[in-house]
Formats: structure tokens, sequence, C-alpha cells
């Protein structure tokens, strides 16, 4: 008889965006909302700016919404762009990133809209 596993309980939050009122996000919840793995939010804090706050009782990692924001520039300039670490933490330092980010976001959303038009556009040419 096998056993059917169990489905990991997905976050009730789409990617990159938090639920609101919370003041904290562990690693785990953060992991999810970014899709990367916590091992990597783990090597970011070596070698990047980012330094969650502790738990005092468990000394767990406690991530802010400043510490998010900082998750998703580095997410885009590491795993996106393709630039080191290191080379992402200078570049956070030196040049207005969160600029980079809403003309990548306006870009998706244009992407969007156009692939919808040529959806309809193909549907137009189908009845003909």
């Amino acid at each position: 008889m096998s056993r059917k596993r169990a489905k990991r309980k997905r976050p009730s939050w789409r990617a990159g965006t938090p639920p609101a009122g919370r003041t904290y996000y562990s690693i785990g919840e953060v992991a999810s909302m970014y899709d990367v793995e916590e091992h990597v939010l783990r090597y970011w804090e070596e070698v990047t700016p980012l330094a969650p706050e502790r738990s005092p009782s468990s000394d767990a990692r406690m991530y802010t919404q400043s510490d998010l924001a900082l998750i998703q520039q580095l997410k885009y300039l590491i795993q996106e762009c393709g630039y080191a670490p290191a080379l992402a933490s200078a570049l956070l330092k030196n040049n207005d990133v969160e600029t980079d980010l809403k003309v990548r976001d306006q870009l998706t959303q244009v992407k969007g809209q156009i692939e919808e038009m040529l959806h309809l556009i193909e549907e137009m040419k189908g009845e003909q």
C-alpha cells in the first residue's frame, strides 16, 4: 500500500508580494514569496548588505519590509541580470536600482498588452 505525499501548503500571497499588515517574515516565507531557496538568502546575507534582524529568543531570521525590498532588487540584479552578488552590492550602493525595477514592471505590463493584442489579431484572422 502506497502513501500519498502531503502537499506542501502554498502561501496565500503571490510571488514577490508580502501579505498586508505583517512586520516580520520568516526565511521560509520570504523564500516562497520570491521563489528562491533558503540557502540562497543565507548566502546573500554573507556577500551583500542583506542583514535581517534576529529573534532574541530563537535567533531566527526576521525579515522586514526594507529587507524584502532589498531582496527584490538583489534577485533582479543577480538572477535576472546575471550580475555576481558582489557586483550587485556595488550597484545597489552606487545606482538607483529601484528605477530599473519600475521600468521592468512597466515593460512587463506593455509586453502583456502586446501579447493580448496579438492573440486578438489571431482570433480575428481565424474568423475570416
